[in-house]
């Protein structure tokens, strides 16, 4: 593979973990309650829910860590892809990291995200991606984390 600009979408890492984790969020969100709208990829966010009268949108991102809670979460803030700030334009959304290796994940919603405060411009180098690209980390504590089997 060859490395892509940072802040790029990398189709290759979408195709392999995409419908995974929206699968998993959407399952979840209706064992809930939560109505999941079957809708087409938009390349939007991923998932559209109702439940007592109110939409939920929703952005799904996988996240290759272990975790159960704050506690045990390696980190002490929560970083979220700059590249997602564009869906708020439509409407505030709940941006979910569900983890790879548990039935766990982490949400924050995005307007307390996006907030100049936590914006931060980051060198990467990875297999993926090279380059500057901007992350918002919110620290850990303004965060969500929620265990799906319960």
């Amino acid at each position: 593979m060859k490395n892509k600009g940072a802040g790029k979408f990398v189709k290759e890492l979408y195709d392999k973990f995409n419908d995974t984790g929206i699968e998993r969020i959407a399952h979840y969100a209706d064992l809930k309650g939560y109505t999941v709208v079957d809708k087409e990829e938009d390349y939007k966010v991923d998932i559209i829910a109702h439940k007592g009268g109110k939409e939920r949108r929703v952005e799904v991102e996988m996240l290759n860590k272990k975790f159960t809670c704050a506690k045990d979460f390696e980190y002490d803030n929560v970083s979220f892809l700059g590249r997602k700030e564009k869906f708020a334009k439509d409407g505030a959304f709940w941006y979910i990291l569900l983890s790879h290796h548990s039935d766990h994940f982490i949400a924050c919603y995005s307007s307390f995200i996006y907030q100049e405060k936590y914006k931060k411009e980051i060198f990467i180098n990875s297999p993926y991606r090279k380059g500057m690209d901007t992350f918002y980390r919110v620290p850990k504590e303004y965060c969500y984390f929620i265990d799906m089997s319960n």
